[in-house]
Order: structure tokens, then C-alpha cells, then sequence
């Protein structure tokens, strides 16, 4: 379903980027998988698929970098990875589980930083070559950002507003940056409900009724937006009572 197309994953080293690594290795992509951990991604790269014979890579890259305004273009590894690339998944995110009233101001800036400003930077890079590639394959190039239920559904949990406010940033950024691409790349997001299999799903201190996915749902769904051609423009909510499109239209 995806030979010959190259995506990269961040936050790949584990958790809900790991798993979205090897179900697109499975389907035939070729993965580059991207994360700090590089001893993480050195053994987690070896077991990824190969059904097409296709090569998988990693980069170790601290994505807080762009965000203190650090030029990819000092990183020609990163940008390669860019140029033979026509799919990208951000999935790295963080959160402090901090009351607002205790959080440090830093673990505010770091987790806007990788949650938000650190998928916009990538998209960015990933213009220039997944334009140049829409013009010569017939699939799509496509963006898809990992969100969160606590971004934009009315679902709420103490110590996580810094989180919330960086996911329904991205939320913002997903369906603004599809229009301005007018369709040369697709761009859509999806909003998991918690994944106890993840570390942030472990510590989480949410209550009862907060909705909780198992990892294969949240990465079936991403997986959706990827491969579906006809969706663009898409927030997607994985909460566990059937997979439905959120709708942000005022006339909704």
C-alpha cells in the first residue's frame, strides 16, 4: 500500500511514534524514525518490517533546537531525510502533569516547544520537497499531526492545561495549513484519547471517565489519515466510542 514512499516518524524511540513506525514499515513504507534516544532508535530501526525490501533510517535530532530558533539548515541530515520523504507524522510530545500555579516557566516553553512549534518548523521543511514530489506521484503527500482528545472535546485533567493549550494549537495549525496548501499536500490530525501503553499514558493522573484507547486504535487511525486520499483538512477524534471527524465549521 506504501512501497516506495518514504515517511518520517518523530518521537519514534517509543510509544505511539514507535508503533506508527512499524505498522507503515509493515505496509511497505520505508521509515525514517526520529527521536533524541539515539541508542533507543539504533535497536528499535532493526525490528521494522521489510516486507519491500525497502531501508529503514533513524536521526537523532533534539527537535528544542528549532524551537530556540536554531536553522535546520546547519543539519544537511536533516534536511536529506526531507528530500526523499513524502510523509510525516508528528508524533513527538511532552507534558509536566504539573498544576498551572506549579508549573516551572520552563516546562511551559519546552512543552509549547516540542508539541507545537517543533511540528510547525518540520512542516515547514517538508514544503519545499513533498510539493516538488506531489507533482510526480499520484499519491498525495501528506501531514499528519498527533494531538490529543484534551485539545478541542470538552475533555479536561488537572495538570495538563500547558498540554491542552498545545495541542489545540496544533489543532489550529492543521486545518489552516491544509488550506493554505490547497490540496498539494494533505495535511490532517488525530486526537487520541489516552494510551495506557504509552510512558505518558502511565503517569497520567487521569480520573475515571477520561477516555482511554488502546495503542492499536490510536495507531489504526493515524494510519487512516495517511493512506485515505480523499481526506484533507481532517481532525480526527480516537476516543474509544468509534472513530469520528471533529467539526470546528461555525455553522456546524
Amino acid at each position: 500500500m506504501l512501497a516506495g514512499r518514504r515517511a518520517i516518524v518523530t518521537g519514534a524511540s517509543r510509544g505511539i511514534g514507535l508503533s506508527i513506525s512499524k505498522s507503515l514499515a509493515e505496509l511497505g513504507a520505508s521509515v525514517t524514525m526520529l527521536a533524541r534516544n539515539s541508542d533507543a532508535l539504533y535497536d528499535n530501526v532493526k525490528t521494522l518490517a521489510t516486507p519491500e525490501k525497502q531501508e529503514h533510517k533513524f536521526v537523532s535530532y533534539d527537535l528544542a533546537a528549532l524551537a530556540r530558533g536554531q536553522e535546520p539548515e546547519n543539519h544537511g541530515f536533516l534536511l536529506e531525510a526531507f528530500n526523499e520523504s513524502s510523509i510525516l507524522v508528528n508524533c513527538a510530545g511532552t507534558t509536566a502533569n504539573t498544576l498551572l500555579a506549579r508549573a516551572p516557566q520552563q516546562s511551559i516553553v519546552d512543552t509549547i516547544s516540542t508539541n507545537l512549534i517543533a511540528p510547525i518548523v518540520l512542516s515547514k521543511l517538508a514544503i519545499k520537497p513533498f510539493t516538488k514530489i506531489s507533482k510526480s506521484q499520484d499519491q498525495k503527500p501528506v501531514i499528519v499531526n498527533v494531538a490529543s482528545v484534551l485539545s478541542f472535546t470538552g475533555i479536561t485533567s488537572p495538570g495538563t492545561t500547558v498540554y491542552a493549550a498545545s495541542k489545540a494549537g496544533l489543532l489550529g495549525f492543521t486545518k489552516s495549513l491544509a488550506s493554505e496548501l490547497r490540496g498539494s499536500i494533505r495535511v490532517n490530525a488525530v486526537l487520541p484519547a489516552l494510551v495506557k501503553e504509552t510512558d505518558m499514558g502511565k503517569t497520567a493522573p487521569a480520573g475515571n471517565n477520561f477516555p482511554v484507547i488502546k495503542m492499536e486504535d490510536a495507531v489504526n487511525n493515524t494510519v487512516e489519515l495517511i493512506t485515505d486520499e480523499s481526506l484533507n483538512g481532517k481532525l480526527l477524534i480516537a476516543d474509544g466510542k468509534g472513530p469520528r471527524f471533529l467539526e470546528t465549521s461555525p455553522n456546524k
